[in-house]
């Protein structure tokens, strides 16, 4: 299952995740499911109203655009800058990179993208200014969501969710089977 860009969820302290694994290794209890099981659960998320304002991890994402290079950057992605009514105040090539991350940060998510290179880490592209509660995920996921606690990952600073290793932390603390 990993040449499949597989979005999953979790939660880790407490706090609401959306993960776009860019086609690269998916925590262990989700590398065993069934790929429609695993697309519900995004259609499920989307399917949660917009409840927040978004805050873009800009520095991550200049320095990503300015590496990827921005002229190839463009073509990969699908514009209708009519469907960027909520992205309206920033670049073209970050409304094209960070829409469905925006898109999910709007739901009360934290939303991560794979880092480039060969390793297994992840960024922070965009978080919610009012994060999802327990109740709403519960109708979302029921007990389908990987739940753990991790001492070392802290959300509350912008700057320090980049070069994250979430299927480790996922992997090495999970407490809640499927």
């Amino acid at each position: 299952m990993s040449t499949h860009d597989i979005d999953w969820f979790c939660c880790i302290n407490h706090v609401y995740v959306h993960v776009a694994s860019a086609g690269c290794k998916l925590p262990e209890i989700y590398r065993t499911m069934n790929y429609q099981i695993l697309k519900s659960f995004l259609n499920r998320a989307l399917s949660l109203p917009i409840i927040s304002d978004y805050v873009l991890n800009e520095n991550y994402i200049n320095q990503y655009l300015i590496n990827n290079g921005e002229e190839d950057f463009e073509h990969e992605f699908y514009d209708d800058s009519e469907d960027d009514i909520f992205l309206h105040d920033e670049p073209k090539i970050m409304r094209l990179y960070s829409r469905s991350f925006v898109e999910m940060a709007r739901r009360g998510f934290y939303s991560f993208d794979k880092s480039e290179g060969e390793n297994d880490n992840y960024h922070l592209v965009a978080k919610p200014t009012i994060a999802l509660q327990e109740s709403q995920m519960q109708l979302v996921f029921s007990k389908h969501l990987l739940t753990v606690a991790c001492d070392s990952l802290s959300f509350d600073s912008i700057d320090q969710l980049t070069g994250v290793k979430l299927v480790d932390i996922i992997d090495n603390n999970t407490n809640r089977d499927l």
